[in-house]
Formats: C-alpha cells, structure tokens, sequence
C-alpha cells in the first residue's frame, strides 16, 4: 500500500464502451482512499462506480467527484483498484482518479 499522504494521480481512466465497465487498474492495486473527479469535456451526462459485484458505490455527474466514505468493504487493508469498476452513458468518457 502506498505510503504518502500526498494524492498520486492514475491519469485518465476511460470507458470505451458505454455498458461495460472497466476496472480503474488491471492488476491488483491496494489504495488507502481514492477519488474520481469528473471530466468537463466528457460528451455523456453521468458515470457509474461499481464494485466488482456490481454494486453500485456511486453515480457522478459532470461536475462531481467522489471519495468514497471510509471504511467501505472492498478489503481490509484499503481499495485495490482492479474491484473498483467506471462505466459511463457515452462511449470513450472517462474520469481522472487520483489516490493516497
């Protein structure tokens, strides 16, 4: 798990194809927190965060983040990004996560 407190960015993460999630890393990725911050230039209205089940932690809107409130359930050492999924209302949307 990293250790700083300063927020590190993960870039960009896209959604190629509206309908199917994409998990914010591919591989395991252990955060202490996270947050997605909406994209003013993204064409569609809102973008989904699931869990890997499928549930859903939140629905954002142009303009939203969102930090997730702590402790959520993913693990029990933080969030590993690889169960957190983005799926979005327009194809090739995305959202800039950042983490600590």
């Amino acid at each position: 798990m990293p250790t700083q407190t300063d927020p590190k960015s993960l870039g960009k993460v896209l959604v190629a194809n509206s309908g199917t999630p994409v998990p914010i890393k591919a591989a395991a990725f252990i955060v202490r927190n996270f947050t997605i911050q909406s994209d003013p230039l993204n064409a569609g209205t809102y973008m989904l965060v699931k869990d890997i089940a499928g549930n859903i932690m939140a629905r954002i809107t142009k303009g939203q983040s969102f930090t997730p409130p702590q402790p959520y359930p993913l693990t029990s050492s933080g969030f590993d990004l690889s169960q957190v999924q983005l799926d979005t209302d327009t194809n090739g949307d995305g959202r800039f996560v950042t983490y600590v």
